[in-house]
């Protein structure tokens, strides 16, 4: 999968979990609207907050699809230039907690994290310069190849049979979505372990 697109559905599907209070693994329709949303550059952001104004309008989502009026109105409000609805929408990069939080693992003896640490400085001394966007995925992603490489052989089982408990909703979904779904569900219970997961 494209690294752009699966950091797009796992933002995607934390919201949503986040709402449901549970994990969340994307339908296959769900990852068909998503993937078709960013194959036609909805920004994240804007995607984020239709999925929370879609939550404070009180009917109680339970899929993306559900989310899909809310998140085409933000996006048409968007587009318009007007102001997208939702709290998603305002600058939500908590750089200088994870700068602190990933020093903090360097100074456990974590070395992987020292690179990712060294760039999140850099990134945060240069707020508001036009690749800051494409380097921060670039920083997301070396989080969490090195939060998955932290994780010990226990850990990532239990991960992954959480994973496959989660799965069990989806029995349709086609298998190379599926281990996509199982690796990202892996990929955030590293990060989560890390106190990684609410800073990306």
């Amino acid at each position: 999968m494209d690294p752009l697109l699966e950091a797009y559905v796992v933002a995607v599907e934390r919201q949503l979990g986040r709402h449901l209070g549970r994990e969340h693994v994307l339908s296959p329709p769900d990852f068909q609207l998503a993937r078709a949303w960013h194959s036609a550059g909805l920004p994240l952001a804007t995607l984020l907050a239709g999925v929370d104004a879609a939550f404070s309008a009180g009917f109680g989502p339970r899929s993306l699809q559900a989310c899909q009026r809310f998140v085409e109105r933000n996006w048409r409000a968007q587009l318009a230039g007007q102001q997208p609805t939702g709290a998603a929408c305002a600058p939500r990069e908590p750089l200088a907690e994870l700068v602190a939080r990933l020093d903090a693992l360097v100074a456990e003896g974590r070395q992987a994290f020292a690179p990712c640490a060294r760039e999140a400085r850099a990134l945060l001394a240069a707020l508001g310069v036009p690749e800051h966007a494409r380097r921060m995925e670039a920083l997301r992603q070396a989080v969490a190849s090195a939060a998955r490489t932290a994780l010990e052989p226990d850990q990532e089982l239990a991960a992954r049979r959480e994973a496959l408990r989660a799965l069990r909703r989806h029995a349709g979904l086609p298998e190379p979505e599926r281990e996509a779904a199982l690796e990202r569900h892996v990929t955030r219970r590293a990060l989560q372990r890390l106190g990684l997961l609410e800073l990306l």
